[in-house]
């Protein structure tokens, strides 16, 4: 994008983040429609994969919860992580 790594601060990646998580709907609908048109794609056969991971920020974060860590991380509570995909491997939607 022609920006130099060295001149990106942390809290302008965190605030861009934060727009981009509110637009995340909007996002995936158009990138969907996007796929579709471009590679022809269906919605024949959809997967949906689960999978959770530790979470490092703020353990009373309401995201965070107790629960059976892959990691055998009981010291930490978890982000449950969620990606539907269409037929060809495209993500169809997400949530976390």
């Amino acid at each position: 994008m022609g920006i130099e790594p060295k001149h990106v601060s942390l809290s302008s990646l965190y605030r861009t983040c934060d727009r981009l998580v509110a637009e995340k709907e909007a996002i995936e609908q158009s990138l969907v429609q996007r796929e579709r048109e471009l590679f022809g794609l269906g919605d024949k056969i959809i997967l949906y994969d689960l999978t959770n991971t530790y979470f490092e920020g703020n353990p009373r974060a309401p995201e965070a919860q107790q629960g059976a860590s892959k990691e055998k991380r009981t010291d930490r509570p978890l982000v449950t992580l969620a990606m539907i995909l269409d037929e060809e491997g495209f993500p169809k939607t997400s949530k976390v």
